[in-house]
């Protein structure tokens, strides 16, 4: 059996390979704890530490703690250091560091009008990876995409906001207070209502990421460039996001130029 892990300490980042005496000790001090994700070389994917037949009789602690000297982390790693490990995470090489993930789910996309769709991507120090399942009707598409962050080209940003439905949204709202009828104030909220649906459903922002040499299949995805929404996150995440994309990019070019 393997003897070397990695595990998911903080920010979502797979460090290691660490002996089994090493995890043993870190989970004694707290380093680790039930939750922590461990990378199981026969499944090809991260389980928690607990479920783990090799560290399952463990004393773990309830808490993690991870003091700020070891834990290596970028500062917006440490912003995300209680975000939800992406899903695609078993798709990333345990020897790669992911910097920063998106995920959008089923629910979510259902519900901001982009169909039913799961989807997330993720950037480690050497690629971005990229993975979508949707169903159309009763059939289930699935799409795994790995870019090498130096084939990336350009990354854009955007954001369609039709603020004009909320607007008539508002003014029918406060129209309300001067309608004496309630079958006119009942037509009153009805048509605010859709106002705001509408701008829910118009609202798109959308994040473009051009690569060189490549080619992807459907949807928002064609030749040369990859489409996503973004529209659930804050601006300040999707930029974040941008800029780790180009800071990778760049300690790739001084280590590749040794600059």
């Amino acid at each position: 059996m393997n003897n070397q892990y990695y595990v998911v300490i903080s920010g979502n980042e797979p460090t290691g390979p660490y002996a089994r005496d090493v995890i043993e000790q870190m989970i004694k001090d707290g380093r680790i704890n039930a939750d922590t994700l461990l990378w199981d070389s026969e499944t090809k994917t991260y389980i928690k530490i607990q479920s783990s037949p090799v560290f399952c009789d463990m004393p773990f602690s309830k808490s993690q703690v991870v003091p700020d000297a070891q834990s290596g982390v970028l500062p917006m790693q440490q912003q995300q250091s209680n975000a939800e490990v992406p899903s695609s995470a078993w798709l990333v090489d345990p020897s790669e560091k992911i910097r920063f993930s998106l995920k959008n789910g089923f629910l979510t996309n259902a519900i901001s009008s982009e169909g039913f769709i799961n989807e997330d991507a993720i950037i480690t120090d050497k690629r971005l990876y990229y993975n979508v399942t949707s169903w159309n009707l009763l059939i289930k598409n699935r799409t795994e995409m790995k870019i090498d962050l130096d084939d990336i080209t350009a990354t854009t940003i955007t954001d369609s906001n039709p603020f004009i439905f909320l607007i008539i949204g508002a003014i029918l709202f406060f129209a309300l207070f001067s309608i004496k009828t309630m079958e006119t104030q009942f037509f009153a909220v009805l048509a605010a209502v859709i106002s705001v649906l509408e701008w829910v459903m118009m609202r798109k922002t959308y994040f473009k990421i051009e690569y060189a040499g490549g080619s992807s299949m459907g949807g928002m995805r064609n030749n040369g460039a990859l489409y996503f929404s973004v529209k659930e996150y804050g601006m300040d995440t999707v930029r974040a996001f941008q800029k780790e994309i180009h800071l990778a990019k760049a300690e790739i070019n001084r280590k590749k130029y040794k600059l």
